[in-house]
């Protein structure tokens, strides 16, 4: 894995969980049963793909033994729920912290009001344009792998 990009996915990462602390983030969400336990949902739709299971848990672990206030807690869904099961926590205001997205997600998901901006102190201009998902100006997601199709 690259470890630029690793590292980015990881800032992502840590800014959301910081965000997501100064913000009360689980009030009201699916991960309000771990609010004041210093622990964060993430969602993952890699629950039937061991290696990028463990890629995301890789990254999780890192952040999670870098600091010891907030600490990410991964939750993975099959992907062929995966869609649904975000757009019925968000209708019902229930959605994690952290989703893993994918990419063509992002611009509707945006504009529907289920995510926030990231605030980032990472530069993104240097990343693959493909693994930076904007809607409005604004970044929203940062892959840390990309898949083109032959």
């Amino acid at each position: 894995m690259n470890k630029t990009l690793t590292k980015v996915l990881a800032t992502s990462i840590a800014a959301a969980a910081l965000t997501a602390t100064l913000a009360g983030c689980g009030k009201g969400s699916a991960s309000s049963s771990t609010e004041g336990s210093g622990e964060i949902a993430l969602w993952t739709h890699n629950a039937g793909n061991p290696d990028e299971l463990a890629a995301v848990q890789k990254i999780v672990d890192s952040y999670n033994g870098s600091q010891d206030k907030v600490k990410i807690k991964v939750q993975a869904f099959p992907q062929d729920s995966y869609n649904d099961s975000v757009v019925s926590a968000a209708a019902a205001g229930k959605l994690p912290c952290i989703v893993d997205i994918d990419g063509p997600n992002v611009p509707n998901w945006a504009w529907a009001g289920y995510l926030k901006p990231l605030e980032l102190g990472a530069d993104l201009s240097k990343q693959l344009p493909s693994t930076v998902a904007e809607w409005d100006g604004k970044p929203y997601a940062v892959g840390y792998y990309e898949s083109r199709w032959p």
